[in-house]
């Protein structure tokens, strides 16, 4: 039964072969459909191999001269018809299932309990879920079976067209007018010279043909597995149906247990006929009938005759509607032809009848098909010469893009335009040239929007450096101003310290006076005193004398330095001016600047809404090219559609002239702002050479100020010089006047600040109580030797060494200790000092970064009025708070973790130091000791 194809399912039918198919599945089925006959309509199927007619391939092509879309529909509807008759033909004499036999159903249905053992019982989510699939299967399948049909429509359509073009085909088609008649080969050659001569047409014609046919085994390949994949989903539905009957089934059980299985071998002659009533008249059986002869069956043999005449009935039915369907179509592919009427039904015998009827309707098949591939071919040569028309007219629009092309290579690096050599004249070449102008366009939109981007750098390049160098001619002008700060304030505090100088002289003539009163009265009081005490006086009045010479040589020194620093004040107010007038140029270098910065903000703004125009034209020749790729499909498609696609095909170029128009509107637009952003391109860049020539000018105004800084600090550096010679000369004086005083309470103490001092630190505790040992020892020494030899001189002055020697230790240890205590506390209140300073400097450089974010993008107020600052100006001074902030804290961490590590090294270094005098004086007492022993 495979040799006919029977059991397979054909991939790709139309919709009105699928629904005739349907009503030959919808009517009544013959007897083999009950049991083991091969399912011709109803499974499906996937393999390729049997998708075939019954007729010879070679019968049909000599036929056609090749398949078309509607002859290729014919021919499935041809071998569907002879499937059909193969059908009647193979099985006539088939026996008929009885049902109403209990011993068959009988043994049916324990055959069919015993198979649907093994099968797989589902879910109910499962069965959903593949019901769901073979839905969803099922759509696929006839999406993909319409699809391949249009794509066998779109392979017939390029054969027909690979054999047009062909010079080797046959010779019946190369004289053929479009109504059947000869021409002379002149005009034909005329006609197929003009196109299709070429090889280059050929080989294209032979690629279409190639991919359409590849296309076509692509999606059979798909449509098989689709197909397999939904019956292997019905396969496990059908299995789980029959497992889950299998499971619920309990007639067989119960019958065989109350012995009431109708004519079992078990309980064939005990049967009980009225217990049996549910087998709907299975218990009719006549046992009389084994007993009569064959030729009461040949009698009553004719139900099987009578159905196979139904089932050609049916056939000859089937084949009548077919006919008439052809014959509509013929009539709408080609209203002009005149076709006749199909057979009617003959008066003769019903077998007769039946074979001469249906030969009618194929003989009637045969030459409405031969109809329909006339048509076909005048459809397809109409169609051909409407592509042609469409080539010349894609021709003329890629024409006018190529001119629109070499009128717009005056851009400055533009793609280069296209040889009009690299296009044909096919419809598929005239659309890869047309991609390809477009592409072109497309690059030098792209070319101008890099531009635009190089624009946008180069001013965002420029408008860095000129806030970098604000920044550092703000920051110089804070430096100068913090000198210039600093310098009042020394010369504040060399003011103070003169009037604390003036006020000490005063308080010394006071006491030179106080010191002459006494002296008188000590004349007038003693007249009696001998030389000596007038001498005394005498000197004590030429110290006085001496101290004030001194002291008005210091007063004039520092009447010197304060006129060396007014005049130093001088040069830094000159300096401060030269600054000013620095600071003025600069503001107005910046005000320059700025309008500058406008300028190229302004001609930006140009160019970004140049741009935007660009960018609009761009969309307009992307619609416009979206809508020659819709014209292009539309153009395709007329090759397959109808007379009418003509007309739509015009209508689609004329809208697509009108788009090509508004496209080189655009374009010519598009090269005016190009040129115009040319021009402004230039204007920036002599603005930026202005700018740097400006910039030029402020760093040599900014040199001669670090110049003026330079030689201002070296100024402050000798006034600094000068003022310490003062203040060495100041506490000389101080020093001669408060000796006695410094030396009692500094020097020493009580004895509890003493021991106080000493707790404070354990190492020179530790050396204290090392040097007790030691002078424990060495007085048990001494003891010892003058118990021995108490009247030795020599033991003596040994001892009076060593006591000298004990004395001098302690004495120097002792002042050891309180220098190391003094320095201790000098050195926590210089770490005090300097870290109030410290706080203080970073408050003031919190304060001073404050104000300088303040004004960082404010105008300056000789050019304009104080503005409100901009977007980018706010972000930009956040920006630097918070960089200043994370600087100091960085700075803030960094300077702690120094000053701690500076606070080890010094413990270290005093430790260390400890430890080397302790180990010196332990060597150093060592000889002695031996030399005492």
């Amino acid at each position: 039964m495979q040799v006919f194809g029977f059991g397979k399912k054909r991939p790709a039918v139309n919709d009105s072969h699928s629904n005739t198919l349907n009503e030959y599945s919808k009517a009544p089925s013959p007897p083999e459909a009950i049991t083991g006959a091969p399912p011709a309509f109803r499974g499906q199927s996937s393999s390729p191999a049997l998708m075939r007619s019954p007729f010879p391939e070679s019968s049909i092509d000599s036929r056609s001269h090749g398949s078309t879309p509607v002859g290729s529909a014919a021919l499935d509807l041809l071998s569907d018809i002879t499937d059909v008759l193969q059908v009647s033909r193979v099985h006539p004499q088939q026996a008929h299932r009885n049902t109403s036999d209990p011993v068959a159903m009988h043994l049916l249905m324990e055959t069919a309990m015993v198979d649907s053992k093994a099968f797989e019982i589902l879910s109910f989510e499962e069965v959903e879920e593949l019901k769901r699939e073979k839905a969803s299967l099922q759509n696929r399948i006839e999406a993909t079976r319409r699809k391949l049909a249009l794509e066998r429509k779109l392979r017939d359509a390029a054969q027909s067209l690979n054999r047009l073009y062909s010079t080797k085909g046959p010779k019946d088609n190369e004289g053929l007018m479009v109504d059947g008649s000869r021409r002379s080969p002149e005009k034909a050659r005329e006609s197929l010279g003009n196109r299709s001569s070429s090889d280059d047409m050929l080989n294209r014609a032979d690629d279409e043909f190639v991919v359409s046919n590849r296309k076509c085994d692509g999606l059979t390949h798909d449509l098989s597995n689709m197909e397999k994949r939904s019956e292997e989903v019905e396969k496990r539905i059908l299995e789980h149906t029959a497992g889950i009957l299998q499971l619920t089934h309990r007639g067989l059980k119960k019958n065989v247990r109350n012995s009431t299985l109708p004519r079992s071998p078990e309980s064939m002659a005990s049967i009980n006929h009225k217990s049996m009533t549910h087998f709907d008249g299975l218990d009719e059986f006549d046992d009389r009938s084994l007993y009569k002869s064959l030729e009461y069956f040949d009698e009553h043999s004719g139900g099987d005759r009578k159905a196979d005449l139904q089932m050609l009935e049916h056939t000859e039915k089937q084949l009548d509607d077919m006919n008439n369907r052809l014959r509509d179509m013929v009539l709408q592919a080609d209203p002009n032809q005149q076709i006749n009427m199909p057979p009617q039904k003959l008066t003769s015998p019903a077998a007769q009848q039946s074979g001469a009827q249906i030969q009618a309707h194929l003989d009637y098949l045969g030459r409405a098909l031969e109809s329909m591939e006339a048509a076909q071919s005048r459809t397809v040569q109409d169609a051909q010469r409407e592509v042609y028309d469409s080539e010349d007219q894609m021709e003329d629009i890629n024409l006018r893009l190529h001119d629109m092309l070499q009128k717009t290579n005056n851009v400055v690096q533009s793609p280069s335009g296209i040889a009009p050599d690299s296009r044909g004249k096919s419809l598929q070449s005239q659309l890869s040239f047309s991609n390809m102008v477009l592409e072109r366009l497309d690059q030098r939109v792209e070319h101008l929007v890099e531009q635009k981007e190089i624009l946008s750098r180069q001013i965002q390049q420029q408008r860095e450096l000129n806030s970098k160098s604000d920044a550092q001619r703000d920051a110089q002008i804070m430096d100068l101003t913090n000198e210039l700060s600093n310098a009042r304030r020394q010369q504040a505090v060399l003011e103070e310290e003169a009037e604390r100088s003036a006020n000490q002289i005063h308080l010394l003539m006071e006491q030179l006076d106080s010191a002459r009163q006494e002296s008188v009265l000590l004349d007038q009081k003693r007249q009696s005193d001998d030389r000596k005490v007038l001498q005394a006086e005498k000197d004590g009045r030429k110290k006085a004398e001496d101290n004030l010479t001194k002291l008005k040589g210091i007063l004039q020194a520092e009447r010197d330095s304060k006129k060396k620093a007014e005049d130093h004040l001088a040069k830094l107010k000159g300096v401060l001016q030269a600054e000013k007038a620095a600071k003025g140029r600069a503001e107005q270098s910046l005000s320059k600047l700025q309008t500058t910065l406008q300028e190229e903000k302004d001609s930006k703004s140009r160019a970004e809404e140049s741009l935007t125009k660009l960018q609009s034209t761009l969309q307009a020749g992307n619609d416009a090219q979206r809508q020659v790729n819709e014209n292009i499909a539309q153009l395709q498609a007329a090759v397959q559609a109808e007379k009418d696609a003509r007309s739509r095909a015009e209508d689609s170029l004329a809208q697509q002239e009108g788009s090509l128009r508004q496209e080189r509107d655009a374009r010519r637009h598009a090269d005016d702002t190009l040129t115009q952003l040319q021009e402004t391109l230039e204007a920036e860049k002599d603005a930026a050479r202005n700018l740097e020539g400006q910039l030029t000018e402020v760093q040599g105004d900014l040199d001669e100020a670090r110049i003026d800084k330079a030689q201002a600090e070296a100024e402050v550096e000798r006034c600094r010089n000068e003022i310490k010679d003062l203040e060495s000369a100041v506490v000389r004086a101080q020093t001669d006047l408060t000796v006695v005083r410094a030396e009692l309470d500094g020097a020493y103490g009580t004895r509890a600040q003493r021991a106080a001092d000493v707790t404070m630190n354990p190492a020179v505790q530790k050396e204290i109580d090392d040097l007790n040992d030691k002078n424990t020892s060495l007085q048990n020494e001494i003891n010892y030797l003058k118990g021995q030899e108490s009247g030795s001189s020599e033991l003596k002055n040994k001892v009076d060494v060593l006591q000298k020697e004990l004395k001098e230790t302690i004495e120097d240890y002792e002042l050891m200790t309180k220098a190391s205590i003094e320095f201790e506390k000098d050195r926590e209140q210089l770490e005090a000092a300097v870290d109030t300073l410290r706080e203080k400097c970073e408050a003031l450089e919190a304060q001073l970064s404050d104000e300088k974010v303040k004004w960082l993008g404010m105008k300056s107020p000789g050019v304009q009025g104080p503005g409100s600052p901009s977007t980018s100006t706010m972000v930009l001074k956040n920006e630097f708070k918070k960089m200043m902030r994370d600087t100091r804290a960085e700075n803030l961490k960094a300077l702690r973790a120094e000053q701690d590590e500076r606070r080890r090294l010094e413990a270290l270094v005093r430790s260390l130091k400890a430890e080397q005098q302790q180990s010196s004086r332990r060597a150093a007492g060592a000889p002695t000791a031996n030399d005492s022993k």
